[in-house]
Order: structure tokens, then sequence, then C-alpha cells
């Protein structure tokens, strides 16, 4: 990873600097692989995913913490679904399940 930036984008000057936060506000749409905790209330609490790193490649990231949610929200890559906030390390991020798949918005 480049910076602490945790969705590092090599395209982005704020990622290369090691910015906690990208000036790119261009998003898109990565599905995700998600370990959940099923209450018995129903309600699903999010509490690892898996990110592709390559061909094949899979690296697993805790989540911290569930900062807010679930939530209905429209996002910038979809139309609606379920949104979690997110923290994993100092990142902090949108978790969006939409029907039945997970994805994160991040920069292009």
């Amino acid at each position: 990873m480049l910076g602490k930036c945790f969705f590092s984008d090599p395209q982005c000057l704020s990622c290369r600097q090691g910015k906690d936060s990208c000036d790119n506000k261009t998003m898109r749409k990565v599905y995700v692989d998600v370990e959940v905790r099923w209450k018995r209330d129903g309600v699903i609490i999010p509490t690892a995913l898996w990110w592709e790193q390559g061909r094949d490649e899979w690296e697993r990231y805790d989540i911290d913490e569930v900062l807010a949610g679930p939530y209905p929200r429209t996002g910038q890559t979809f139309s609606s679904g379920m949104c979690y906030d997110i923290r994993i390390g100092h990142s902090k991020r949108y978790l969006f399940l939409e029907k039945d798949k997970w994805f994160l918005e991040v920069n292009r």
C-alpha cells in the first residue's frame, strides 16, 4: 500500500503523498467479499472484508469498527442500498450492501 490511505491509488497525488484522504472525487464501485455476524434480531454486522490484490490474490482486512449503519443511502455509483460507515485502521469508508452484493466506493 502507498501512504496511509487504505485503498491507495497510484494515480492519485494525495495517495502518493501519504495523505489520509484523497482529493480525487471520481468514485467507482469495487465489489468485495465480506464476513458478517448475524445478530439474533436480524441485523447484519460486517466484521472483515477481502480485497482483491491481483489475479487470484486476496487480502483480508478486519473491520475495526462499524461507526454507523445499516442505513439506507444513495451513493455516487448506485441508486440505493444499505450503507455502513466502517473504519479499517485509520481509514474511514462506506461499505454498501446492494441486494446481495457488497461493495466499496473508492477513488478511480
